[in-house]
Order: C-alpha cells, then sequence, then structure tokens
C-alpha cells in the first residue's frame, strides 16, 4: 500500500522522530561508505525504493563529482534544484567537507521537505520549500548547480537557464539517460551556450549524470 507521494504508506511522525534521533549520533565528518548506509537506511524508512548496487554506484559518482568540482576551494557552495528526502545533497555536503553550504528548492510535491529537514541537520544548509520556475536569475553564485527537480523539457530547460545564472564551475543534471524530457533540454541549452564543455559522467551507472563545465577544475 502507498500514499499519494507513490511511498509506501508509514507513520510520517515516528519516522520523523528517529531520523532526528539517529542524525543526532552522526560523526561530524562523513565517509562516502557512512553516507551511503545513511541514505540507505533513510530510503528504507520513508517507503523508498530498496538500496541497491546501481543506487550505490550512483551515490559513489555523485560523491566523485562533488569532490572533483570544490577540490581547492575553500567553504564551497552547492545549490540543489529538487532536494526530495536529502539523499543527493547528504552525499555532495559530505563530499565538499565540513565547510560547505547548501542552498535547496524543492515544491514538495512527494511531502519529503521534513525528512531532508531533519536528514541535513548537521551540515550548513537551507532548505526552501517553492518553485524553482518563479525564479528567473540567483544574486549568489554557487560552486556546484545540481539539477534533479522537474524532469519535462521545458522545466528542466528553466531550470538550467536559472543555474547559468548563478553556477561557478559546474551544473550537474540528473537523470539524463533513462528521461528524454532531460537530454532534450540539456542539448538545447548546450546550444545556447557554445563555448562551455559539457559531459556525461556515465560509466556503468544506470542513468547518470550530464556535466556542464562552467569552469574547469
Amino acid at each position: 500500500m502507498s500514499d499519494d507521494t507513490g511511498l509506501r504508506t508509514i507513520n510520517r511522525e515516528l519516522v520523523l522522530k528517529r531520523i532526528k534521533a539517529r542524525c543526532k549520533k552522526a560523526p561530524e565528518v562523513e565517509t562516502l561508505e557512512q553516507v551511503t548506509k545513511e541514505v540507505a537506511w533513510l530510503r528504507d524508512q520513508i517507503g523508498d525504493s530498496p538500496m541497491t548496487d546501481k543506487w550505490e554506484k550512483r551515490y559513489r559518482a555523485k560523491w566523485d563529482l562533488t569532490k572533483r568540482y570544490t577540490e581547492g576551494v575553500d567553504k564551497p557552495s552547492i545549490f540543489e534544484i529538487g532536494i526530495r528526502a536529502g539523499f543527493f545533497a547528504r552525499t555532495m555536503l559530505a563530499a565538499a567537507g565540513s565547510g560547505a553550504t547548501y542552498l535547496g528548492i524543492d515544491n514538495d510535491e512527494e511531502r519529503c521537505m521534513e525528512y531532508a529537514r531533519a536528514f541535513l541537520v548537521n551540515y550548513k544548509a537551507i532548505l526552501i520549500e517553492g518553485d524553482s520556475h518563479a525564479l528567473k536569475t540567483m544574486d549568489d553564485k554557487f560552486d556546484i548547480v545540481h539539477i534533479d527537480g522537474d524532469h519535462s523539457y521545458e522545466g528542466c530547460l528553466a531550470d538550467l537557464r536559472l543555474a547559468r545564472t548563478c553556477a561557478k564551475r559546474a551544473i550537474f543534471v540528473d537523470d539524463f539517460i533513462n528521461i528524454p524530457g532531460v537530454r532534450e533540454a540539456v542539448s538545447r541549452f548546450m546550444i545556447e551556450i557554445p563555448n562551455v564543455r559539457g559531459y556525461f559522467d556515465g560509466g556503468e551507472y544506470y542513468n547518470g549524470t550530464f556535466v556542464i563545465e562552467m569552469e574547469a577544475p
């Protein structure tokens, strides 16, 4: 049985208490293995699909990319469009190091924002419930912008254009391989910025990440 979010029906209040209690015991600095373990635990708690080998590789890929584009950066900053329960947010924050800061926006259609807030409590993270499409530009700049929100062509392209106004080093676009609207939006966006390098970081990961390099690492 599932609720209107597509997740298995759960006692939300009880799950939130469990997340808060567990995060109190989290180490100050997390390794990839520790983060992956915590993400797997949270996926189970909120009734998401279980952690598989492919999912583990996906988180490792995001960790490696974050490391690559924040190496040597003092107090790296991350902006994420599409937070969900904070799985990628925690992975990237841990990879970026203790000085990293994070801003995320999500319309919270899946009702996961409260889980994400609790899951990221030990990090310098600000989470906003809202529509990224209402934003045309950002005043602040971020080393990494991670896009995993609206997966339609129009929605993803709008998020890419927003990212262009604030990304300093790289834009990561999730679900590049498995969702046609995302691929089409990226293709269109790369035409709009022809002098910027883009590449697919997939390897054996089932959907991979398209990386747009605003500045070479």
